[in-house]
């Protein structure tokens, strides 16, 4: 009995050494497996280079702590990150060893060649980040193996071919990064399948057909990114995404019309759906979008009016709905819109309305030209009671009005802290008020010209890119203090022949009046286009009701913006510094020769 008993303790003593080394060995080759990869990953990605390179081949990995690896109790490899450290070379495809591991970001360094198909088999990640790297190649079609993923980011790389169907079996995906790359054909409809997608952008490739309705099931996404593609179809899913904060589709061949429901998305902050095909009406319900920041439709065949529900969004702080065929009036509910900083409504069928006005002023006439205004007495408006006003103070930086016609009554607070560019334009003002540092920016591409029966101009600034295409016509005296007019002009022969001549006859007129109240504190600039300046002189006169500028003699460029370039004179002057001391250096090097030359000749004559 006691034999049996001691030959069992035995036996348990046995098996226990055996499994314990059988354990050991395991654990010591897996230790010894995914070292091996480390240091792979070390000679493949030229190691002795990196940014950081803190322990590395010292010891053990997880006890010694290499840079970038993380391990966990059992000394498994478990997160690699190397975030913009400076590997340069491919990713060895022993990476697929790693089996524990759970993260690996390999993101913003200059790794080339292909996605190693081996990661396939690391199905514990949870988080794949190859971002802004040089990979080449498809995405790999065992992608769907890493079913755990929550984060996939392979975005800014050279990758090309076709998005795998397998990607929908990543059902915990959350985040799906594949913009900037070169990937083309559909978005497959296994899309669908990513029901916990919050993120999803594929902009900036070569995708097309249309976007898959499976695409309704993604119930969880706030943001769909996928602008500068070639999609085609409708967009008449998008009323499905519920949660949705965030759509660019812009830069496609996407067409129909916009969802009239789209209101639905009470989420909604940016809306980005410019350079496309979509016709028909700007819905109403955009109106209903209490969090819309920034609306984008420029580049459309979207027509009709505007629709005064605009301006319900209060958050609004860009409105593009510039290059379409809107028509008829501004509403004049755009006037709670205290927040938008940048409206741009070039190249439409726009026109002013009926607008309030405070006097009854029907034709006025300014030497050989005259114009209508429009106010409550007037036969085309009969009942005007509505008035505009833009009030873009604070913050405001740009209001660009190009091709298009307006006849409106503009407040003083239209134009504070205002940049406004007009081209193109015709714009009839009863009231046109500059203040607080204003800037009104006359461009050179067409003539604009600016009718008002009222001009002040006061603390602000005029670019005028061709003072004899663009002009500034008042029917009431005029009044200027402080205001800096800059002209800017293209070299030729007649501006020449203009700079040249003083003559008091010889200037380009810019301002139609018939009187001048004030004109005080008035500075002139004039650039060409080759970068020159001159002075100018303000020619006021008083019989035709006009103010020109004539140029005069050349003078230095103060730094600053010449005809859009950044000129720094500073380093002008500089330069022509340098070159009159290298021109010196040369004149010296010259004479330093023909005096060698002349001696070398009285030595060879002695000899």
């Amino acid at each position: 009995m006691n034999k049996q008993l001691w030959g069992s303790v035995l036996l348990v003593i046995l098996v226990t050494i055996v499994l314990t080394f059988c354990v050991t060995t395991t654990y010591s080759s897996a230790l010894f497996n995914e070292t091996n990869v480390l240091i792979d990953l070390w000679n493949s990605t030229a190691g002795p280079q990196w940014s950081k390179t803190t322990n590395w081949l010292i010891g053990d990995p997880c006890i010694d702590l290499w840079y970038g690896v993380v391990c966990d109790d059992l000394h498994h490899v478990i997160r690699l990150y190397f975030f913009d450290n400076k590997l340069n070379g491919t990713i060895p495809d022993s990476i697929g060893n790693l089996l524990f591991l759970k993260e690996l970001d390999l993101s913003t360094n200059s790794l080339t060649g292909t996605i190693p198909p081996s990661i396939g088999n690391l199905v514990s990640l949870t988080s794949l980040v190859l971002y802004t790297n040089q990979l080449t190649g498809t995405i790999f079609d065992t992608i769907g193996d890493l079913t755990l993923l929550t984060l996939l980011d392979l975005s800014e790389n050279l990758l090309s071919g076709t998005i795998p169907p397998s990607i929908g079996d990543l059902t915990l995906l959350q985040e799906l990064w594949l913009n900037r790359n070169n990937l083309n054909g559909i978005i497959p409809d296994s899309i669908g399948q990513l029901t916990r997608l919050t993120l999803l952008w594929m902009d900036q490739n070569d995708l097309s057909g249309t976007i898959p309705t499976s695409i309704t099931q993604l119930t969880s996404l706030n943001r769909l990114v996928l602008y500068g593609n070639m999609l085609s179809g409708d967009i008449s899913f998008v009323t499905s995404l519920m949660n949705l904060t965030n759509l660019d589709i812009e830069d496609n061949n996407l067409s129909g019309t916009i969802p009239n429901d789209i209101g639905l998305l009470t989420n909604l902050k940016k809306i980005w759906i410019g350079n496309n095909n979509f016709s028909g009406t700007l819905p109403v319900s955009l109106g209903s979008l209490p969090q819309l920041i920034y609306l984008s439709a420029h580049g459309n065949a979207l027509n009709g009016t505007l629709p005064p529900e605009l301006g319900q969004l209060t958050q609004l702080e860009l409105l593009d709905l510039s290059r379409n065929l809107f028509e008829g009036d501004m509403p004049r509910e755009l006037a709670n819109l205290i927040k938008l900083t940048n409206l741009y409504l070039f190249d439409n069928l726009l026109h002013g309305g009926c607008y309030e006005l405070n006097y009854t002023i029907d034709t006025c006439n300014v030497g050989d030209w005259q114009f209508k205004c429009l106010c409550p007495n007037s036969p085309t408006c009969p009942s005007a009671s509505c008035s505009l006003s833009l009030d873009l103070d604070p913050v405001t930086h740009t209001l660009v009005l190009i091709n298009n016609t307006y006849h409106v009554t503009t407040p003083v607070s239209l134009f504070k802290k205002a940049h406004i560019t007009i081209d193109s334009t015709t714009l009839h003002f009863y009231s046109l008020k500059l203040n607080a540092s204003s800037t009104l920016f006359l461009v050179d591409r067409y003539p604009s010209v600016i009718y008002a029966h009222d001009v002040n101009l006061q603390d602000s600034s005029i670019y005028n890119m061709n003072p004899s295409l663009n002009t500034i016509h008042s029917s009431a005296c005029i009044s200027v203090v402080n205001v800096t007019f800059t002209f800017t002009f293209v070299d030729t022969q007649s501006s020449q022949e203009l700079v040249n001549n003083t003559a008091s006859t010889h200037y380009i007129p810019f301002i139609y009046a018939p009187c001048i109240n004030e004109w005080r504190e008035v500075v002139g600039k004039v650039h060409s286009s080759k970068g020159k300046c001159y002075d100018v002189n303000f020619v006021k006169d008083v019989e035709r009701g006009v103010v020109g500028v004539q140029m005069m003699h050349r003078k230095m460029c103060e730094s600053g913006n010449v005809y859009g370039l950044n000129v720094d004179m500073n380093v002008l002057n500089m330069g022509v510094s340098v070159g009159v001391i290298g021109f010196i250096i040369i004149m010296i090097v010259v004479v330093c020769g023909v005096l060698r030359l002349r001696r070398r000749k009285n030595d060879l004559k002695s000899l």
